[in-house]
């Protein structure tokens, strides 16, 4: 073949080499843009993943304070409860603290004279001193019974279920005697 032949061999030959260069470009900015669309598309994945779990996070977290503040309302109730019940003991011990002359003097006049006598004796005696108490301007509470002035309702409980201790305010009265007697004491009994 002759020089003239392949000329125009040789041009195709250069053109498609120039077209295939240029195609290797288009290609090489293709495989670019695909290899940054990866990029791209697999730190989307990764925020999702990211977002997801911070999402999981903070509805776990919003579970866990949904709780807390019932916990913290339950709480609440709870102390207002509480404090409601400390007022209620904080006047009733202040009432006790202003009459505690009156109701001391009844109190321990009956545990010591109190004893051998029957419920209307003990009665009677009750209000001979309260009215004693009342001239002398004493204070004292409006019914300062023994089982009022000394009695525990907790070990009165306690008593009559242990102890079988029958209901009726003398067995009561002779308990609270016998619990406040450093010695031997003399009762009736009302059996």
């Amino acid at each position: 073949m002759t020089n003239k032949q392949l000329e125009p061999i040789m041009k195709k030959l250069k053109d498609s080499e120039d077209q295939l260069a240029e195609d290797k470009k288009i290609l090489d900015n293709f495989i670019n843009e695909k290899e940054e669309t990866e990029r791209f598309c697999n730190k989307l994945r990764d925020d999702v993943v990211q977002c997801t779990n911070k999402k999981e996070k903070i509805q776990a977290n919003l579970e866990d304070n949904k709780l807390k503040l019932v916990r913290a309302k339950k709480l609440l109730i709870g102390l207002q409860d509480e404090y409601d019940r400390w007022e209620n003991t904080v006047k009733v011990l202040q009432e006790h603290k202003e009459n505690l002359i009156g109701n001391c003097i009844i109190a321990c006049a009956m545990l010591v004279y109190g004893g051998p006598f029957d419920i209307k004796y003990r009665k009677l005696l009750n209000n001979i001193w309260f009215v004693k108490i009342k001239e002398l301007n004493l204070p004292v509470i409006d019914d300062p019974t023994l089982i009022n002035v000394l009695g525990e309702r907790v070990k009165i409980q306690y008593w009559k279920s242990i102890y079988k201790i029958p209901d009726d305010s003398l067995s009561i009265e002779n308990a609270i005697i016998f619990s406040h007697s450093r010695r031997f004491t003399l009762s009736i009994d009302p059996q």
